[in-house]
């Protein structure tokens, strides 16, 4: 994915809404808008951990979009969005100061300004208008 569709994955991801069934190692698993795509079965979460954990950035993507718009638990999705940045993925990158803009607290919006920052400098054109709008904020 290009990074100038970052902003347009996020805000279709956002706004997805409806459920529907899905297996998950013969389980049934709720998702949300039609995430059936973003599940990951049971039995291979551990390796996808690892592969993030190693230097994936598409592993972490993986399991970012996995926490928080399946299991909807957003402290485990910013976790591993924070991980694929780290990795260098400029999607996760941008994702994670989005993420911490939403969150309370300075110490907060100086890492979201760093990831808008480092996503900006890797080609992320949506990045420089949070950063302005950090900028608004902070005034």
């Amino acid at each position: 994915m290009k990074p100038s569709g970052v902003l347009v994955m996020i805000v279709a991801m956002l706004c997805a809404c409806g459920t529907s069934v899905s297996g998950l190692d013969n389980r049934p698993v709720k998702t949300v808008g039609g995430n059936e795509d973003l599940v990951i079965l049971e039995s291979d979460l551990p390796a996808v951990r690892e592969q993030a954990l190693r230097g994936s950035g598409e592993a972490a993507k993986k399991l970012s979009s996995y926490y928080e718009f399946v299991k909807m638990d957003h402290a485990a999705g910013l976790y591993w969005t924070t991980i694929g940045a780290e990795n260098g993925d400029v999607i996760e990158m941008y994702n994670a100061g989005v993420f911490l803009t939403r969150e309370e607290g300075h110490e907060n919006t100086i890492r979201a300004r760093f990831w808008f920052q480092r996503a900006k400098a890797a080609g992320v054109a949506e990045a420089e208008e949070q950063l302005r709008k950090l900028d608004t904020k902070e005034r």
